[in-house]
């Protein structure tokens, strides 16, 4: 395939299924969640609480909190409709990175937030990529701050899956020149899968 023009950093949202679908079923219960805000609108809980922030409206809807999840316009979450919003925009390809699964990062429950990495990352590779490998290059978030053995295996694990990029924190526990990181290079070096570190907060 010919590539013109390339997107370096496209952003999906998540769908409501991503976590709760795929974590094992004893994190089922304190998966994040799509939930109504009391402002109006919908959006991402981390706690079980009331969203903090919906989905980000149009000035218009602003005034009624947010949009709802089925408000979104489809390309944000679906593959085949962001290939369709590509051709609009004239893009032959995109880079795609997460949105709220960067929040788990900060989570406190490593357990989960593991969990959840490897569950937004098996839902951007198999989902929402799968459509068409050639145009959708998924960007995976890698636990680098949970101890080598997991994040080597994940980064492993989403490069064998057709992963192009590991995303990594902009801020991680080790600066990224201790020897810590080693494996995490070479498999990086091994595959041609690009470490990516972007800064979104």
């Amino acid at each position: 395939m010919q590539y013109n023009v390339i997107s370096a950093d496209n952003h999906v949202i998540e769908p409501p299924g991503t976590f709760v679908d795929r974590v094992p079923a004893a994190l089922k219960d304190r998966a994040p969640r799509v939930l109504p805000s009391p402002k109006g609108g919908e959006g991402w809980s981390f706690d079980g609480g009331p969203p903090s922030v919906t989905f980000s409206p149009p000035a218009e809807l602003l005034s009624k909190g947010g949009y709802r999840f089925d408000q979104l316009r489809p390309g944000n979450y679906d593959g085949a409709a962001h290939i369709e919003d590509m051709a609009l925009d004239g893009v032959d390809a995109a880079v795609m990175y997460p949105m709220v699964t960067r929040t788990t990062y900060e989570l406190a429950d490593r357990e989960l937030a593991v969990a959840c990495m490897r569950a937004y990352n098996d839902w951007l590779l198999d989902d929402f990529c799968a459509v068409d490998r050639r145009r959708l290059f998924g960007i995976c978030p890698i636990p680098t701050d949970d101890g080598a053995d997991a994040m080597v295996a994940e980064a492993e694990r989403v490069a064998k899956k057709g992963a192009k990029g590991f995303f990594l924190p902009y801020y991680p526990a080790r600066p990224y020149y201790d020897p810590y990181y080693d494996a995490l290079w070479r498999i990086a070096s091994d595959t041609g899968v690009v470490a990516s570190l972007h800064h979104m907060f």
